[in-house]
């Protein structure tokens, strides 16, 4: 049983009231599970006083205990530390602070909740204490859709109700947005009453054609004119032999004007 550690020592910066009730929570779960619980009363305050730090344990020196009250009753002892850290509850500003909370970005519908219901105990709403949570849930998420879906079922909304269409809403969310991403390059289309891949078609082979810029036959963007210096009409990306100058009037007449000019392109080549 002495594997368990006691908890750290209390902290009175911040949040006094909301640290001590943190902290006696973990050291009411400590005695139970170290077996100090069955001890003495007498003594388990002395393990409280031990465990709880310098600044506390000053802060205890300054108690005083009225008549009924003593010091050696673990409840008396609690009660003293939670007046303490609670001097001046303001539950209207208490209750302020509970309807401001509203759902961040990134927390959880539980996480959400679970700060309500902590912000609800400071409250003092009696009898409405799991209505008034149930509203804050309602005005308070994020999701639009399920804030919609809240309110249309208002008339026999409970908290349970409330955080279980809650938490369906958030699986949903994450489901679809899973199946969003999970493979985009296979489009997924309703055909009837079923789903129907369409899968892209494979693309269609490359064969080679006869190219008008050289003269000869090739696959595609891979013609050997690309850049090439045209002899007759000093044009780019094209042959002489297949030059549109060849085909006009001037070149075509006779048969002994076309040989004169293949001479000359072949002498100036030479």
């Amino acid at each position: 049983m002495d594997s368990f550690k006691p908890p750290e020592a209390l902290s009175l910066q911040g949040n006094p009231s909301e640290n001590w009730r943190r902290w006696v929570q973990r050291f009411d779960l400590y005695l139970t599970v170290s077996g100090k619980i069955k001890e003495d009363e007498k003594v388990q305050c002395a393990i409280l006083l031990h465990v709880i730090g310098e600044e506390a344990l000053e802060i205890y020196n300054t108690f005083k205990f009225a008549t009924g009250e003593d010091p050696n009753k673990i409840a008396h002892l609690k009660k003293k530390f939670e007046e303490y850290v609670n001097p001046r509850k303001n539950t209207v500003f208490e209750r302020y602070r509970f309807w401001e909370c509203k759902q961040q970005e990134g927390e959880t519908i539980d996480q959400f909740i679970t700060e309500l219901k902590t912000r609800a105990k400071s409250c003092e709403f009696g009898d409405q204490h799991d209505l008034m949570i149930r509203d804050r849930i309602v005005f308070g998420v994020r999701d639009t859709r399920l804030k919609e879906r809240l309110l249309r079922e208002s008339s026999d909304l409970t908290l349970e109700k409330a955080a279980s269409v809650c938490r369906a809403g958030e699986a949903s969310s994450s489901q679809i947005k899973e199946l969003e991403d999970s493979d985009k390059s296979v489009p997924v289309h309703w055909v009837g009453n079923k789903f129907n891949l369409r899968r892209p078609k494979p693309p269609r082979p490359k064969l080679p054609f006869n190219c008008s810029k050289c003269g000869t036959k090739h696959l595609p963007k891979s013609c050997p004119a690309f850049g090439k210096l045209c002899l007759v009409c000093k044009g780019k990306d094209h042959f002489a032999r297949v030059c549109p100058q060849m085909k006009s009037p001037v070149h075509s007449h006779s048969e002994r004007s076309r040989r004169h000019w293949w001479s000359r392109i072949r002498s100036s080549i030479s």
